[in-house]
């Protein structure tokens, strides 16, 4: 079921509303002019402002979806029109400015935390885009989100991020940024209980990915063990046969997010004997593991 939204601007006039309905997405997904339009995030714009044409038409149209948080479109439909009025003697000059990135060259990130790029042109909207491949690192919009792996010290990742403003003639500008990330401070870390039940390395993580609210919750790193262990014995009653009061055979390891390599292994966290030892462990190999929340 389609919902038709009647839209009135000024010839000259390149923004045309923003969409403030909390928890939903927008994507245009067809109609007739939809080559005249771009939607960024909430707002949708005209690629290029538009004259008004005396005797001709100045309607265009637009349909787009809307879809909520839990990926569902419910028949939500916008058939946008939008209608462009007469303002007077208007001269439409095209921007030909360059993006400007507002963004630090050097950054300093805490393992999966995020920042914002950001550069400002006359001509917005702007597409962002990371070109760097391999390098652990994730760009969705104008966030980007440091990898869960800490990168040695003093040894920067160096990241190559492009802005492109929506001209008719695109431009584009380069930002080449250092970024050193670091494992958080570990004091006082709020660890999850260990389950019953032993996992490869992979579902793990992933485990410890969906815990809710998700992004909050990680495997611990190898410094965070080590940081807290005092913390985390004290969740875990032993008894004689190295069992806990659950039954759990701590005569293994936890799974930590610290590489012993990065394709093959990963370190583990030794509750079998005190003080704990850290081994590399093959990631294809069934451990405990918990999750600490960031």
């Amino acid at each position: 079921m389609k919902q038709n939204v009647d839209l009135t601007v000024a010839e000259g006039s390149r923004e045309i509303a923003t969409f403030n309905t909390p928890g939903v997405s927008f994507e245009i997904v067809g109609g007739n002019d939809a080559s005249f339009f771009v939607l960024n995030d909430t707002k949708l714009f005209f690629k290029r402002a538009q004259n008004y044409l005396d005797g001709g038409n100045n309607s265009f149209n637009v349909e787009i979806s809307a879809t909520d948080d839990a990926r569902v479109k419910n028949g939500r439909l916008l058939l946008v029109t939008v209608n462009v009025i007469k303002s007077g003697t208007i001269v439409v000059t095209e921007d030909t400015s360059v993006p400007i990135f507002t963004t630090p060259t050097v950054l300093s990130m805490e393992t999966g935390t995020t920042t914002t790029i950001a550069a400002t042109d006359a001509s917005l909207p702007i597409t962002y885009a990371l070109t760097t491949v391999g390098s652990g690192f994730t760009l969705n919009g104008t966030t980007l989100t440091a990898p869960a792996t800490a990168t040695p010290t003093g040894i920067p990742t160096n990241l190559t991020i492009t802005a492109t403003d929506s001209a008719t003639t695109p431009h584009t500008a380069t930002l080449n940024i250092a970024v050193t990330v670091t494992t958080p401070t570990a004091t006082g870390a709020q660890f999850s209980g260990v389950e019953d039940r032993r996992v490869t390395w992979a579902e793990a993580n992933n485990a410890c990915n969906a815990m809710l609210p998700q992004g909050t919750w990680t495997l611990p790193t190898i410094a965070q063990y080590r940081e807290n262990s005092d913390d985390l014995l004290a969740t875990i009653t032993f008894d004689s046969d190295n069992n806990n009061t659950n039954g759990i055979h701590f005569t293994s390891v936890l799974w930590s997010s610290t590489d012993a390599d990065v394709n093959t292994s990963k370190m583990g966290w030794g509750y079998f004997q005190n003080p704990a030892v850290d081994t590399a462990q093959p990631i294809a190999s069934p451990y405990y593991f918990t999750c600490v929340k960031r």
